[in-house]
């Protein structure tokens, strides 16, 4: 049997993380009402656990001080599907919620994708934040594990076409370089964010993403994007797409593709765009090795996002 509550229930989603801004959307919290609903994601796997166990406890805490249960998950992240397969479990019996609040400070890129477009299908209006931090990580990350189109947005590709690979930069040119050479594309696109969170970001991006820089090719073009404005993000996607799509001077079709690499609103950015250019896979790449005692610290600037507004004003369907 279904709640009668969609007229005042909302439904909470974030994720425990080795990172502190983890701690932001918790403790922004005051209480639930009487039919809300709050999931905890709580990552499995991770090499040094000791600081994410911290953060996790302390989340826990700032819930229970402020009387909230929440519905806790157990996630891998090479696994989302199967995340997203509990998450549906839990909600089997609120299937329309008055507001649905995301925070995807510390979600894997995948993640984004996948619950983002779950979460959309159960509100019109989802709201989500993402908290930046205040201090960056020197080392994210090292090496590439795997590369392939994330679950629901594979696109389509044809055997006889050319690939433009439009790639989002970020600190991982190992991730950059890797996903260039399996997928060799014709012409790709880099896509340096512009304005930085700091000056200093885009010379460091290109510094870490060499390869596409050290020397002119006809083949690698660079343009900027934004780093955190989502329609200007959707825009600047679509306005490539509709730039190269089919229109080389070829004889053959040309496939699209994209890889952000780059900020989580950059990712949010691609899914809203991928949503609308169905045809576009979305290719995801994993990390060899994480570094937890090298990550971002410190709790920034939250950022809130109406994506149920910015998809009917950009014509979006769910």
């Amino acid at each position: 049997m279904k709640l009668d509550n969609s007229k005042e229930a909302t439904l909470y989603l974030c994720a425990a993380s080795f990172e502190e801004r983890c701690l932001a959307f918790p403790n922004s919290l005051s209480t639930l009402g009487p039919y809300d609903k709050f999931i905890l994601l709580d990552f499995q796997g991770y090499f040094n656990v000791t600081q994410y166990c911290r953060n996790l406890a302390k989340v826990r805490n700032l819930l229970q001080d402020k009387g909230i249960k929440p519905e806790i998950v157990e996630c891998w992240v090479k696994y989302p599907l199967h995340t997203l397969t509990h998450i549906k479990k839990l909600l089997v019996d609120n299937d329309t919620w008055a507001q649905v609040v995301l925070d995807i400070s510390a979600l894997p890129r995948t993640y984004i994708f996948l619950i983002t477009d779950y979460l959309r299908t159960l509100t019109e209006k989802l709201v989500v934040r993402y908290t930046r931090p205040t201090f960056y990580g020197d080392e994210l990350s090292r090496g590439a594990g795997w590369a392939s189109p994330i679950p629901n947005f594979e696109g389509s590709l044809s055997p006889e076409a050319e690939k433009i690979l439009f790639l989002i930069l970020g600190f991982e040119g190992n991730k950059s370089e890797y996903v260039w050479e399996i997928l060799s594309p014709k012409k790709t696109i880099v896509l340096i964010g512009d304005p930085p969170y700091e000056l200093s970001f885009i010379e460091e991006a290109k510094k870490r993403n060499d390869f596409f820089f050290n020397k002119p090719r006809s083949d690698i073009l660079g343009e900027r994007i934004h780093t955190s404005d989502l329609e200007s993000i959707f825009c600047k996607l679509e306005s490539l797409y509709l730039r190269y799509f089919k229109k080389e001077v070829t004889s053959n079709n040309v496939d699209i593709l994209v890889c952000p690499l780059g900020t989580k609103p950059q990712s949010l950015g691609t899914y809203m765009f991928a949503k609308k250019y169905s045809d576009v896979p979305i290719i995801y790449v994993s990390s060899a090795y994480y570094f937890t005692e090298k990550y971002s610290k410190g709790i920034g600037e939250t950022i809130t996002y109406d994506v149920s507004a910015l998809s009917k004003k950009l014509g979006i369907e769910k």
